[in-house]
């Protein structure tokens, strides 16, 4: 985490959250220290980074920093999953989120340069498939994972929809198909 960001919110490193300054390569070497140091306690670790060194539009092609990938190469890590997360409005006033993962394959041999370029290749593919997927509005290619209720509008007004027998969510189905089907706008 940006550590400026992690100054701010200084609760996040009793669960493990280390600061760098992205735009200091001596960062670097103490963010691998602090992870091997992390590991040897414990024996495994989760190394869960956002390795373009900040949040992106999902429609800009993946360039990543090379910290991830070195830290990845110089511990030996093996197992390295990708995530793709979009925020889209679909049947509701609030956002959904998507996030869609896949495991990056680990290269023949496993140094930052290659390390580099199959995450990089991986999180493109990976925001590319979810951005279809986001687009093709099918929820069926989706597993709800928290909440899981009916779009629903203000508490009040749910309750009023459903005391009068109206029901209480958004019919989906009115809204037509991503491949062009001829319900309402």
């Amino acid at each position: 985490m940006d550590r400026v960001e992690l100054e701010r919110f200084a609760i996040l490193r009793r669960v493990g959250i280390f600061g760098v300054d992205p735009d200091d390569p001596a960062t670097l070497p103490a963010m691998i220290d602090y992870l091997a140091a992390e590991r040897a306690k414990v024996g495994a670790i989760a190394f869960i980074v956002t390795p373009q060194g900040s949040f992106a539009d999902p429609r800009d092609p993946v360039r990543l920093r090379p910290g991830a990938a070195a830290a990845i190469a110089r511990l030996g890590i093996r197992r390295v999953v990708a995530a793709a997360i979009e925020y889209a409005f679909r049947t509701d006033r609030k956002p959904e989120v998507f996030l869609r993962l896949v495991e990056v394959d680990p290269p023949a041999s496993p140094t930052r340069v290659r390390w580099h370029r199959e995450i990089e290749a991986a999180m493109q593919r990976n925001g590319e498939a979810l951005a279809e997927l986001v687009r093709a509005r099918d929820p069926r290619r989706f597993e709800t994972v928290l909440g899981g209720k009916a779009a629903q509008v203000h508490p009040v007004y749910d309750l009023w929809l459903r005391l009068t027998g109206r029901g209480n969510s958004i019919d989906a189905t009115r809204r037509g198909t991503a491949a062009g089907g001829k319900g309402e706008p």
